[in-house]
C-alpha cells in the first residue's frame, strides 16, 4: 500500500472512470484548485491502482473551511468499496494529517453527515473533536455557476493538530 500525492490529471481520470461527466463542474473546480497549489489530492494505491482518495483545500472563499497557512479543510473522502474496513483509510488519513502538519497546518476541518453517528464517531477517533456549526452549503461541489451547491445539511468538524 503506498500513500502519495497525486496530480490533477489522476484525479480527472479517477473522477470520469468512476463518475462519467456527472459532477463536471466539481471536477473542474478541484482541478483547477490543485494545479493553483490550492488543494491537495491525497491518494491511496495498491498495484498500481488507485484505490482511495482525499482532498485537502488550503484556500476556500469561505475561511471557516479553509484557509492559507493554518486550516485546511479536507473533502471527497473515498475507499474503493470492497476494500473498505481493511485500514486503509485510516491509514490515508493519518498519512493526510501528518503532510498537512508538516506543511505548517494546525487545523484541519471536514464535513460529516450529521445524522451518520457511525462516521461522526470514526471522525472524532481521528481527533476531530470539536464542532464548528451545521451547514448547507458544499464549498467544494459546484453548479454550473461555479457557486458552492446546496447540499443536505452537515456538521462541520475541527481537529487542532498537535506532535
Amino acid at each position: 500500500m503506498i500513500f502519495r500525492r497525486a496530480d490533477s490529471e489522476e484525479m480527472i481520470r479517477l473522477w470520469q472512470k468512476q463518475f462519467g461527466e456527472k459532477d463536471f463542474f466539481t471536477r473542474e473546480f478541484f482541478a483547477r484548485k490543485i494545479n493553483a497549489g490550492d488543494a491537495v489530492f491525497f491518494a491511496a494505491e495498491q498495484d498500481g491502482e488507485l484505490i482511495g482518495e482525499l482532498y485537502a483545500f488550503t484556500e476556500l472563499e469561505d475561511h471557516i473551511f479553509a484557509q492559507r497557512n493554518s486550516r485546511a479543510y479536507l473533502c471527497a473522502f473515498r475507499i474503493r468499496k470492497d476494500l473498505r474496513g481493511q485500514g486503509i483509510g485510516t491509514g490515508l488519513m493519518k498519512y493526510a494529517l501528518t503532510e498537512l502538519h508538516r506543511s505548517g497546518y494546525a487545523e484541519i476541518t471536514i464535513g460529516v453527515d450529521s445524522a451518520d453517528a457511525g462516521l461522526l464517531q470514526y471522525y472524532r477517533n481521528c481527533g476531530f473533536i470539536q464542532e464548528i456549526g451545521i451547514y448547507t452549503e458544499d464549498p467544494c461541489s459546484r453548479d454550473e455557476h461555479m457557486r458552492p451547491a446546496v447540499c443536505e445539511p452537515f456538521t462541520l468538524l475541527l481537529c487542532k493538530i498537535q506532535y
